[in-house]
Order: C-alpha cells, then structure tokens, then sequence
C-alpha cells in the first residue's frame, strides 16, 4: 500500500496569521513530548505543540539563543537540547535555561554537529578544519581533532564509535572514533558541495550540487523562441495608471485577487524600535526586559505607501525634525533639483511661495528671515515648545544625515540662523562642543588663547594652540558649521586624557562608564590647567615687573583658596594655597533623600521631614558653602607622629576677578524617571520664580554654618518633587568676602568670610545693607546641561550663553544647531530631562583684569609670523643622516616602485613676496591630497540600496601651494609639505593622491615631514591675509583641513565652470586637457602639478570673462559639454 502524504495545516509565527518577520534556519522535533522545534535567522529558538489536525500550531516557548541564525538543533533526554549557531554551541532546556555554552574566535565558525544516540556525547566541527568530541553531561570537551576540510554535515553512533561527515568538497567520509578520526571509507558523492546528510541504519542519503548537470541539452535556448518583454510597475508611484495595462480575457483567478493579509512585501526592513522603549530596558541575568507599550496588536508593524523611496533618502534613518527644517530637504543636492524641476519636495508639497515661505517662518522655531532681522516671536514660540514631558526638539540630540554626496551636501544653515557657529557633532569625542562653546564665548580667555596660538609655540600637541585655532576659525565662520576635529584628535593623542578617562570607548560611550556631565567636567578641569602652563610665557615678563606670582589663565578662571590644617592634640597648624579653576557644589538637602525613598532605600528621619516640609538647600547658598568649607579628616600628623583626627579649614580672602565656574553635583538620581508627569511645568510659573531666585541672603564662614533670611516660600509640593533643583538658576549675586575679621567674638578667624545675596534691585529689604559695603556683582554667561530624550535613554550636552549681539538675549548651541531661547527657559531647572553640569559666571566689573589681557594682546598680538613661510622650518628636522637619504630610506623607496629619492619643491618666498601677503593683495592656487584613516560605514538593504552611516575619516597628507601673483617665480610652489600622521591609516589611496606607506613616517619617509599644526598654521596665515585661494573642489579640501575660508577669498574652477544650464561637476584633468590639449595626472598624482594646473584653467576662464564679460563663460561651457557628452567625459588617448 502506497503512503500519500498530505499537508493538513499551516501555521505562521502571528495571531493574524502574516508572514513570520524571521524566516525559520533550523527545524527538529521531539517524539517524547511531541513539540516541535523552529529555530530562525535572529537567533531566536521557538517550540510548537499540536493538539488537533488542521488546526495552527500553538506556540510553547520562545526565547533567544544567539545573535546569529540557528543552524541545527538536536533534541535529547527528556528535556534538553543542543543548539548550534554561526558562533555558538549551546546546550539549552526546553523551557529556555542554559546549561552551558561554547564559543568560537571571530574568524572561525561552526559548520557541522551531530549528538550520540544516547544523549551524552556530541560531535562539533569548525570552518578552519578542527573538531571536537564534547561530553554534554559536564559540559567539557574529550578530544580535540584535526580533519583538515571543511564539514557540512555529520552523524556519530557511539555504541559502534563510528562517524560520518560530509565535506564541503563533496566528499562523504566514514571515520572511527577509536583510533584517531581515521578515515576507513570515503567516496566522493558530489563534483561541487554537500548541501545535507541524513544517516538511518547502514544508509546515507546526501543531497548536493554538481558542476555539470545531467540533460544540460534541455536548457539550451531555442533559437526560434521570442523573448516576451517584461515591464516592472512601481506600484509606490501614484503617478502610475494601473488600468493603462492591457488584459486579455481570463477565465482563471488573477493574482490580484489575493487579499492584503495573504500580500507580503519580503524586500522591507522592520521598523527599528523606538527610543523612548529601549530607554527603559533592564538587564536581570543578561536577560533584557522592556515595557511593552501595547500600542498595536502582537508582532504587528505599521508601515507607510512609498516606504521604499523613504529608505532611499536616508528618512529611515533620520530624525523627524521637520518643524526645525520647514519641512524642506536636508540635502543641497535634492534641493537644487527640486528648484530647477520646480516639483514638490519629497512630502508632496509643492515647493513653497513667498507667501507660504512667510506663513512657516512665522510657525516655525528656527527663523529662515534674515539675519538683521530675527524677531522676538521665535523666542516666545522656543518657550512654548520647551513646556512638556518630553523635551522639545531643539534640545533633543543632533544627528547629521548623509546623501551619496556625502556630508558637504548636508544643509547647515537650516538649524542656524544667527551670525554665531555651531560644532559638528559626529565625531569622536565631540561631546566637548558644548564646552568649547562656553569657553569661547569668555572674552578674556578667548583673547589669550589667541594671542598664544600666534606665537611660535614648539609644542606639537599643545591644547591652547589647537584651541586658538578653533577659536580663529569660530570668529571668521560667520554663522557657518564647524567642526573640532583637529583639536579632539590632539586631545585624544594626550596620554593625560587617557589616564583621566575624558576619552570615549569605540562605541562612542564614556570610557569608565560616567555621565557626560560628569565628564565634561574632568575636561574643564584638564584643559584649564593645560592652558595655565602652555600660556605661563605670555604672562612670565608681567609677573617679573609686577612681582605677580599668579599665571593669566588664574587671573581670569577661578580663585585662589587657603587651607588651613590643624592638630586638636599639638595645636600645630600647616597652610598652605592652591588654585580652584571650578567650584564643586555639595547636593542641595531634601532632595537626595527622595531619590533614595523613590528608589526602594531609606534615610534619616531628619532628611525625610525635610523633604516633606520642602525645606531645601538654596543655590546661594550651596555656592557659598563651596568657598568655604570646616572638615575633620583622620590624617598623619608629622608632629605627632601617629593619625589624628585633623580639622580643615578652607577659605578665600579675595572676590574672584574673571570669571567663576560651577560644578554640579551629577548623580544616577538626577534623572527621576519615575516623576516625569510632575515635572510638566508651565513656562510662565518658571518665568515669574526668576525674580525670586535666591531671594534671602546667605552668609557662610568656613565653618559651613549658614543663615538665610527670605528662603523658599511654600510652593506646590508636587513642583518640588519634580527636580532635584526647586528654584531656577540666578542670574546675578552679589558676593563680599570680608577678610580676616570675625563676626563676633566668639566666631574663629574664618568665619563670616563669603557672604552673597541677590543682585541690587531683586529684594528692597537689601538693598540699603548691600549700599553700604563693597560687593562685586555676578552674572550667568554661560550653562552646561546634559539632555536624556528618555529617561533612560543616552544623553547628550548643550550649552546656553548669552548672545553677544543682544546683551538681554540668550542663545542655545546643540552642536550645529544655534537658536534663540527666552531666560526663563535657560535658567529653569525644574525639568526631569534636563541636568545642569556646568555653569560659569563673571564678574561684572573685571576691569582690572581687562588691563591685564589688553597688556597681553598688545605684546602678543594674533598675527602669525610670515616667517613661518619665508624660513620655513619644522620640529621634526633632523640631520641629513637620520632622513630618509641613507640606505634604509632608498630601499624602501625601491619597494614602493620608485628608484629616486624625492624631496620637498617647495621654494620659500621672498622678502617682497612677504610683504605683498601682509598687504592682501597676494594670490595663490591650493591643492590638497588626503588618506583615509577609517572607511565609510555602509547599509545596503535587500533592494539593493545603500545607505551611509559615517563617511570616511579623511587626514590630510599632503598641502601643496603654488604663487599666482605673475613674475620670474609664478606658478612654483612655496609650501610643498608632507604630513607626518601617528595614527593607523586604512588607505593610502595612491591612485589618486600619490602617498605610500612610509611617506608619512617620520624615520622612513624620503620627504621632509611636518606637523599637522605646522601646516594648518600657514594654511591659516594666507586665510588671516585675506589671500585670494584658486583650487579645484576648495568645498571637501577646506573641510578636511579644518578651516573655514570666506568665500570672497575663494576661487573654486569647480564651481566657476558650471552654470544653471550646465550642472555637471566637471573633472580638473578634462579641462586642463580642453584648454591646453595636455594630460595631468598620468602617473602618479601630485598636488603640485593639480595646483599648477588649477591655476591656468582659472586664467583662462579669466580671460574669457575678460573678452567677453556677458557670454563668455556659457559659450565656453557650450563647447565644454558638447565635447564631452562626445567623448563620455573622458580624454582621448594619444
């Protein structure tokens, strides 16, 4: 009797019965317990059961195994089984506990298993050729063998200890056991591969593939046989017309007659899980758990029409900010199109007209009016946005999207609207921008960082030049994106940033795992006091003629604070001075203890009935509390000689003259996830409490006791608990320090030091008290904040400051974003999302300081040396012996396929040259080569589109600049300078920019190397000259030397040569070889001949604008695209 075979049921991985997500890699069943095991391509591992025919499966189990697909799965003893992925060798029960686990190297995988009859012993097989015989009842590996092939397929008998394998060869192979893996019988079943292997009894049966196929005359083609044209419909496009298609008459079903459920689109990507829900994931025994929202019906995805198109765009990726954005594209390339085409952006508006452009400026946080013209509605429309329970979309982290044009075809300038420059924020270590800003934006230490970048410093990874460079190209950008990544690479080539942990990790998290409030204060702390060294000379002459001890950079950062330590037993005292550049806030009373309750722990009963009176700490006077401080700590007491409990005193005799900087306490705590819906504020009430701010006065000796008349009122307890921080930020303090006279008699010497209250005119009671006494008024210029878009998920850092064009306004820097905010929203400190790290005041009357650095600026003004290019020198020079000259240098120039060893073309420039540069009125043509330290992070998806994640890290290798002023010397180079770079590079690219390994290091390179500081300070002199710069593609070179030229300096051939009519980016080598009918660029590259060529195709544009001003260029391109549309762009051979 013939056994039919039937299928009576179909099950899918889903209530409404769609296609499963994961298709299924691996399947097996139980007998013993009838369930059926389904292991798929995500590593999950699920169990089925069947109770009745034709009906669906019901799923017992699920749980994940691994992160790659599931291989094989093999079921044994009662409960157990073994499971085998890319990497991963588990041993598992049925209800998903892991017994045990083995893992491969990252180069090696698991390709072949196979379990005993019994159960106890298993058989495993890498890619790189070795096995193992595994004991599962210990876990523990017996044997190790050495097959030497790669098996697909295996089957072990142990009673007999005999094993067949299948090899990737095509070979099935019989093997004992017993005496070493032996082979006792082989025979090549397949010419190409084994695809499986089944063993039942004394039979095999293997399936495979074979290099040549029997009956191959029945694919032959039939050379009579017409080939149907099959034409494809983007069913996305609404512009197509489906009933266009012409149809016969039909008596069959028609595929479209199946309904939506049975319709499956295989080539789309799951949606990637919001933000807001892996922010609250927790890990209980490596085990992740996260709240499931419920939102939609289980496994259930909502996908939008057109999904395709979006993927291709890059919107997949991006962030939704298109209320900061109007709306309009990201991409310079797709918005000049949509002008020339004049069709409607990718939303389906049409592009929109003066009228519509005004109604969304008027709707839109980020001004697109002029900049003369900035309006106080946007700040008023900032304020109401910033009111909620999630922050606002300007707050929220800026993430730069990338078109296949990479990021210069990114559109800055629609987050920043103002005259001041934003940071870019992918980069490594960019968290920092934040601080760089703050630091910026303090005038007396700007001019000083400037003034030490212009001298000849010697260091080459000095900070403070890295900083005035940075500093340089913020003053000059007028309002364009910069980026900080030559001075980052600096800071992470400092082993001090690296033993302070103020690096982050490969994945672009904190290195020792802290918070980036945390961290940015280590980074304040670090370049501070680099900046007090590397700037010592500037103020090393001053201090001799004012018998001063203390450096510029103390001057204008911090205070100078004394300690006093005395023994209770000898009553032997010690003092001693040190310089505080931040002040470390103590946590404010009565809110850690309700972190602690919220959190499942307990404090003192003192602390709780603090808390519930709301009776807390004010920000006065945790700032007093910070200048003077009474410990006891147990010490050696020298005098003593034993430990003793020694009492410490600490104080200030001196008002800070600069400017005084503030550390918050950052705790976990600080982020209460858990009061979200009672920190919904309304901007008003925050608005109305900034005049009552601090409103008592405190004074505090450095005994730490404290008194404060006029407190905080009574407000909402709800309100208080939903920051740790219940009144905002002051804007302005008055701070006294009295000096060394007591309070009263019986208060110790340095009591009553430090007092601070309000600013004159924000309480009438106090300001008769504070008339009659010296005090040096303080004013918030600037605040740190760290920004969590959930409230566990990551954070990042934004810096508020004034603006320095409106002496009443404040400005909000988000990386590249720059906008407006309204006071109460900066000084507000009653969100939950919100944590401030840094905040930094001045002094308002620094008047004496500002003599100081004005003597500094006109001794050491910011004017680069032009010697630096008439006597150009470099601290890598060596003798002639220790070059690349001697024997090892032209050996290893003869393995790069060159037989000559190069130098340098550069010839310095003349007396009269130097003087024609520092009058602006010199030219000159620039090219650049680049290497590339890491490769672009590429994300190609099953349609076959491609998306950019990170674009290549490029690092500049060669500068080449040539004269363009005419006489005997015009067109010859007078900075020819190779780039000695320590890093790893990823490629040289030698193809096009002619560098070769050793080129760049110092010891083995046939060329004269400086230092990227060397070469960035004269690219930074022709900018500082107002030097005319002709270049090819000056937009992605500028970029990558990180340097912001204006563009009236800049003369791109690139751009010159393309036209509204003629878009096409047009290749330097083709038209070198259209005005001249000579090649560039047949060997190997070299910027010197790029910028000499560069240079006569600019004159001869100059000269057809010349002869014919009105059409000369449209003709010349005319000729231009004529001649290339025949030739394809490309040069004729000779």
């Amino acid at each position: 009797m013939d056994i039919v075979w039937s299928e009576f049921t179909q099950s899918w991985d889903s209530e409404d019965e769609s296609q499963a997500i994961w298709p299924i890699s691996a399947l097996s069943t139980e007998p013993s317990s009838e369930l059926i095991y389904a292991g798929d391509m995500s590593g999950r591992l699920t169990t089925y059961t069947l109770f009745e025919r034709h009906e669906p499966l019901q799923r017992h189990t699920s749980f994940l195994c691994a992160h790659t697909p599931i291989r094989q799965i093999h079921p044994f003893g009662q409960s157990h089984m073994l499971v085998r992925s890319d990497n991963t060798l588990q041993v598992r029960t049925s209800g998903g506990i892991k017994v045990f686990e083995k893992s491969t190297t990252p180069n090696e995988a698991f390709t072949a298993s196979a379990v005993c009859d019994r159960g106890k012993d298993a058989f495993v097989c890498t890619s790189a050729g070795a096995a193992s015989l595994l004991n599962l009842e210990r876990g523990s590996v017996v044997k190790r063998f050495t097959i030497g092939t790669s098996t697909v397929s295996a089957s072990l008998e142990k009673r007999s200890g005999m094993l067949v394998t299948a090899s990737a060869q095509g070979t099935i192979a019989y093997r004992d056991l017993r005496s070493g893996i032996d082979v006792v019988q082989s025979v090549n079943a397949f010419g190409s591969s084994v695809g499986d292997m089944v063993q039942n009894g004394s039979f095999v049966f293997a399936c495979g593939s074979m290099v040549d196929p029997t009956n191959a005359y029945k694919v032959i083609p039939d050379p009579n046989a017409e080939d149907e044209q099959l034409l494809g419909v983007d069913f996305d496009d609404e512009s197509v017309s489906l009933s266009a298609v012409g149809l016969g008459p039909v008596n069959d079903r028609l595929l479209s007659s199946l309904y939506d459920r049975r319709m499956f689109d295989i080539g789309r990507p799951i949606n990637k899980v919001d933000a807001s829900i892996t922010g609250n994931l927790r890990q209980i025994d490596n085990v992740g758990y996260m709240f499931n929202p419920r939102k939609g019906r289980r496994n259930q995805q909502v996908f939008a029409r057109g999904w395709r198109a979006k993927w291709r765009n890059g919107a997949a990726a991006g962030q939704d900010d298109a209320e900061l954005t109007l709306g309009r594209s990201k991409f310079l390339s797709q918005q000049q199109s949509q002008r020339r085409r004049g069709d409607s952006d990718k939303h389906g508006d049409p592009w929109p007209s003066s009228a519509q452009l005004g109604a969304r400026i008027s709707a839109s946080p980020v001004s697109l009016q002029p900049k003369a013209h900035q309006s106080a509605n946007i700040v008023e429309l900032v304020a109401q946005m910033s009111v909620g329970k999630m922050p606002p979309k300007h707050l929220r982290r800026m993430r730069i999207e990338y078109s296949r044009f990479g990021v210069e075809d990114f559109d800055f300038s629609l987050y920043n609207t103002t005259k001041c420059s934003g940071l870019e924020g992918d980069i490594a270590n960019s968290y920092a921008n934040a601080l760089l800003q703050a630091i910026f934006y303090c005038e007396e230490l700007r001019t000083v960082i400037l003034s030490h970048c212009a001298t000849d410093c010697p260091e080459t990874y000095c900070l403070s030049c890295q900083l005035g460079f940075l500093f340089r190209m913020l003053e000059t950008a007028d309002g364009a994106s910069c980026h900080a990544t030559q001075f980052l690479q600096v800071l992470a080539d400092r082993p001090e940033a690296a033993a302070l942990a103020l690096l982050e990790d490969e994945n672009g998290n904190p290195s020792d795992g802290t918070s980036y409030a945390v961290l940015v204060q280590r980074l304040l702390r670090f370049i501070l006091e680099q900046a007090n060294m590397e700037c010592m000379a500037l103020s090393a002459q001053q201090d001799q003629q004012r018998q001063q001890q203390q450096r510029i950079i103390e001057q204008i950062v911090g205070f100078t604070q004394y300690t006093n330590t005395t023994c209770p037993q000898c009553k032997v005292t010690h003092n001693r001075s040190s310089h505080v550049f931040a002040a470390d806030l103590n946590p404010p009373q009565g809110t850690a203890g309700l972190a602690a309750l919220l959190a499942g722990g307990s404090i003192s009963a003192k602390r709780a009935e603090m808390t519930r009176t709301g009776k807390r700490t004010g920000i006065l006077e945790l700032i007093v509390r910070a200048f003077s401080r009474n410990e006891t700590t147990r010490a050696w007491c020298a005098e003593c000689r034993k430990f003793q409990l020694l009492q410490t005193e600490k104080y200030i005799t001196s008002v800070p003259q600069g400017y005084l900087a503030l550390n918050f306490p950052i705790a976990e705590q600080t982020f209460p996830g858990a009061n979200i819906a009672a920190s919904t504020t309304a901007a008003t009430a925050t608005a109305a409490s900034v005049s009552a701010a601090g409103s008592g006065s405190v004074s505090v000796g450095a005994g730490g006791s404290s008194s404060a008349s006029g407190g905080s009122s009574g407000a909402d307890a709800g309100a208080q608990m939903a920051s740790s921080w219940q009144t905002p930020l002051p804007t302005e303090f008055c701070m006294t320090v009295s000096g060394e006279d007591a309070s009263s008699e019986s208060a110790s010497p340095g009591n009553g030091r430090v007092q601070i209250h309000p600013a004159k005119g924000t309480d009438e009671t106090l300001e008769s008290e504070s008339e009659s006494r010296p005090c040096s008024t303080f004013k918030l210029v600037a605040i740190i904040s760290s920004i969590r878009d959930t409230s566990r998920g990551p954070e990042h850092l934004v810096m508020h400051t004034r603006d320095p064009h409106n002496d009443n306004g404040w400005l909000l820097f988000n990386d590249f974003l720059v906008q407006p905010v309204p006071e109460e929203r900066v000084v507000g400190l009653n969100d939950w999302w919100r944590v401030p790290s840094i905040a930094i005041y001045a002094n308002a009357d620094r008047s004496q300081l500002a003599e100081t650095v004005d003597d500094i600026a006109r001794r050491f003004p910011y004017k680069i040396s032009t010697r630096i290019l008439t006597s150009p020198s470099s601290v890598l020079d060596r003798p002639i012996s220790y070059r690349r000259g001697n024997r090892s240098g032209i050996a290893n120039a003869g393995k790069s396929g060159r037989n000559d060893v190069k130098r340098n073309e550069a010839i310095p420039l003349t007396k009269s040259e130097a003087e024609l540069l520092e009058s602006g009125d010199f030219k000159c043509a620039f090219d650049a080569e680049f290497v590339v330290l890491e490769s672009a992070k590429m994300e190609v998806f099953s349609d076959g589109t491609q998306e950019q994640h990170k674009p290549p890290v490029h690092a500049l290798a060669r500068l080449s600049v040539v004269r363009a002023n005419g006489g005997l010397l015009h067109g010859l180079p007078f900075i020819d300078d190779y780039v000695e770079i320590s890093r790893p590079i990823a490629d040289y690219a030698s193809q096009y920019s002619g560098i070769y390994a050793g080129d760049l290091e110092k010891g083995t390179s046939s060329f004269k190397l400086s230092t990227m500081k060397e070469v960035y300070k004269k690219l930074r002199l022709l900018v500082d000259s107002r030097c005319i710069i002709i270049g090819h593609g000056l937009k992605h070179d500028f970029r990558v030397c990180n340097i912001v030229v204006p563009p009236a300096q800049q003369r791109d051939t690139m751009v010159l040569f393309r036209t509204s009519a003629h878009i096409r980016p047009i290749a330097l080598r083709f038209l070198y070889w259209f005005f001249y009918q000579k090649s560039i660029q047949t060997g190997e590259h070299s910027s010197v001949e790029d910028a000499q060529a560069t240079l006569k195709v600019y004159e001869s544009y100059a000269k057809s604008v010349n002869e014919d001003p009105e059409h000369g260029i449209s003709s010349v391109l005319d000729i231009i695209y004529s001649l290339g549309g025949q030739l394809g762009w490309k040069i004729p051979e000779d």
